[in-house]
């Protein structure tokens, strides 16, 4: 189970899934879209702790 999200403008997929509660993110601006061959990401399953202070 996951939600997803995109901004058209910025070219930016956001998701996050059941197991990992933090918004990931992928810029599809980064990538070749002209290309024939089709890109693929592991979906990202453990939450990372974030720390403000270090």
């Amino acid at each position: 189970m996951y939600t997803s999200c995109c901004n058209v403008t910025k070219g930016i997929y956001y998701y996050n899934t059941y197991e990992n509660h933090q918004i990931s993110a992928v810029d599809m601006h980064v990538e070749n879209l002209d290309s024939d061959k089709m890109i693929c990401y592991p979906v990202i399953q453990g939450e990372r702790i974030n720390y403000q202070n270090k």
